[in-house]
Order: C-alpha cells, then sequence, then structure tokens
C-alpha cells in the first residue's frame, strides 16, 4: 500500500512513526520496501525538528498507532509537520477494536490533517469535518482522494473583529444598522461565504490596553481564532499568509547635476533668502555702530 501511495502521489520523502516500536515486524516490512529518502521516528519526546526548515518535499507520513503511544505520536506529527500539515498521513491503527478512530480524526482535525486514511484489519477509513467530524469508510482503497468539497455546511469560521480602519472597521448606517467591513475583513467575508460557511466574531478592543506582542501572540494561538483581519509579525507559532497592503511610496532621486560640496551653501538660498541674510546683517552692524556710539557719548559726559 505504501509503496503504491509513493507512485501514485509522487511522493519524493517517508516519515515513518513508530513511537514505542511497536509492530516491529511489520515497520520492518515498510522500511524494506520503500525506496525513497526515509525518517525513522522511535522515541517519545525526541528533539523534533520542524521539517520545512530542511525539506521542502511531497511527504508522506506513515503512524503506527496503538492506545499507548497515541499522544506522543500525534505530539510528534504535530511537531514534525508543522506548515507541512497538509502533507498525506497513513495510520496503521493496531487495535483490535476501533474504540478510538473518532479520537483520531478529531486530533487530526484540531492539528490540521485533512489528507488522512487509517488502515485497520484491512479496512480504509478517512473522514469528512464539516458540519461535524463524520467518519467515511472507503471502498476499494480510494486513497486520498478529496473529499473536501468545499462546502462549509454552515461551519463556525472564527475570527476577532477590532476597530483598525481601513482594515478592518464598523459604522453604522442611515438605518442604524451596524455594518462590518475593511479591505481584510472583506476577503475574509467572501471566502466563508463562497464556501458556505458562517462567520462568528469577536470584538476587541485593542485600543483600550497597551498590548505587547506576547499578548498578541497568545490572542492569536490560544482563542481559538481561524483568521485574524490584519497583518502581524510573522512567527512560528501560527502560519501567515501574504497580505495585501495600501501604501503610497516616495522615491527620492537626484534630478540634476552633481554640484561641489564648496556650493552646497551657495545654491541652497535663493534670491529673496539672500536679499533677506544681507538685510539681516546690515541692521546688525547699524546696531553695532550705534550702541557704540551710545556708549562713547556716556564716557564723555562722565
Amino acid at each position: 500500500m505504501v509503496d503504491r501511495f509513493n507512485k501514485q502521489y509522487k511522493i519524493e520523502l517517508n516519515l515513518i512513526i513508530n513511537i514505542n516500536a511497536s509492530g516491529t515486524q511489520e515497520l520492518e516490512d515498510i522500511v524494506e520496501k520503500v525506496q525513497l529518502p526515509k525518517i525513522l521516528i522511535t522515541e517519545a519526546n525526541g528533539k523534533w525538528r520542524h521539517l520545512y526548515h530542511n525539506f521542502n518535499m511531497n511527504i508522506l507520513s506513515i503512524v503506527l498507532l496503538n492506545h499507548e503511544n497515541f499522544n506522543a505520536s500525534f505530539m510528534a506529527l504535530e511537531e514534525l509537520l508543522w506548515r507541512r500539515h497538509y502533507t498525506k498521513i497513513v495510520f496503521l491503527y493496531e487495535e483490535k477494536e476501533n474504540k478510538q478512530m473518532l479520537d483520531i480524526f478529531q486530533k487530526c482535525w484540531q492539528q490540521g490533517h485533512t489528507s488522512v486514511i487509517v488502515w485497520w484489519h484491512d479496512t480504509v477509513f478517512t473522514y469528512d469535518p464539516y458540519p461535524r467530524i463524520k467518519i467515511i469508510q472507503l471502498q476499494n482503497n480510494d486513497g486520498f482522494e478529496s473529499r473536501m468539497k468545499g462546502n462549509f455546511h454552515k461551519f463556525q469560521i472564527k475570527i476577532p473583529v477590532f476597530d483598525y480602519p481601513p482594515r478592518c472597521f464598523s459604522y453604522r448606517n442611515r438605518k442604524g444598522v451596524q455594518i462590518q467591513t475593511g479591505y481584510f475583513w472583506k476577503i475574509i467575508e467572501t471566502f466563508v461565504a463562497q464556501h458556505n460557511g458562517t462567520l462568528r466574531f469577536e470584538f476587541l478592543d485593542v485600543w483600550a490596553v497597551n498590548t505587547s506582542r506576547e499578548a498578541a501572540k497568545d490572542v492569536i494561538v490560544n482563542y481559538g481564532y481561524s483568521f485574524i483581519p490584519t497583518m502581524i509579525i510573522p512567527k512560528d507559532d501560527y502560519e501567515t499568509s501574504d497580505a495585501i497592503h495600501f501604501a503610497k511610496n516616495y522615491l527620492l532621486t537626484a534630478s540634476g547635476k552633481e554640484i561641489p560640496q564648496s556650493k552646497y551653501l551657495l545654491l541652497t538660498f535663493n534670491m529673496e533668502m539672500w536679499l533677506m541674510t544681507l538685510a539681516i546683517v546690515v541692521i546688525l552692524f547699524l546696531l553695532t555702530v550705534l550702541v557704540n556710539r551710545s556708549t562713547k557719548n556716556i564716557n564723555c559726559m562722565k
């Protein structure tokens, strides 16, 4: 199966996760048959590094999963496949009963893994996330054929709103109805409407307090927002996309032949400015002469 998927989807790298070395014989068979470059993870709580830093490849992950290594395996997936969460994953579920099947897909959806199949006793399962997670049994080994129909079925998309024009702001029209708008807001609103979703937004008063970067990061990472309708500083705790930024740019360039440094002062002033400077110098000279004469007259009288 793994070899077929590698050829069918033109996979370039296999990530094999087998925490606590379960299913050793099955793992050995996979490793022996796979002819592609492989990364093998067998220990929990390892010092894993995001793969996207070093590998820009089409990855297929194979995870040998049971109730003992459930949490550790998903921790490894979350860390290794950060920003590669959209790649394909095959879970080889080793338990006799499929009691954790729903938990598997809930965890996948929480971590953003949507191209997922679970192989359990020669039966293949995948899931649909909208409007709620639904387990689907595949027929004829359909593989990773996309089941995401682009229909969110009114699934709620949670975003924050704030007064930060022109990106995101609100106003009341002539009828007193509050209108939410902004060019970032409109991008999100159009996307959600096109895919039959529902917007759920919460107002944040970003001007009431002095929000630090760490506080802003905490809001983005831990409050469950799907989009942020503004530009934020890129960090490794969340994914960012290219943003539209409206601004005016001014470019200063030399408009003529460069002049010698000795003439900088002479050419700085126009004729009117030079006449004004000359008048000030004359006035200062006359005042100096007048003060000197007054001083001499006073001394003579004494």
